[in-house]
């Protein structure tokens, strides 16, 4: 999807998901470098209470394959 430079909504077709939201971050420092941008979803808990409480303890919510890459 091609957006006017700036522009703060860009809006993407999809199918059956128009409520799903994204949040990008993109980084950067002071001497210029840009990093990978960053995309975070949301996602419902497990619907198993083991791995559910094992997310919460351990890994503060995330789920065990989204937090190897933190």
């Amino acid at each position: 999807t091609l957006a006017p430079t700036g522009s703060r909504t860009v809006w993407v077709k999809s199918c059956k998901k128009d409520k799903e939201r994204i949040t990008a971050m993109v980084l950067g420092d002071s001497d210029g470098n840009r990093y990978t941008p960053f995309l975070m979803l949301k996602s419902k808990p497990s619907k198993v209470p083991e791995v559910r409480a094992e997310n919460a303890r351990i890994r503060h919510g995330f789920g065990r394959h989204v937090w190897k890459e933190i």
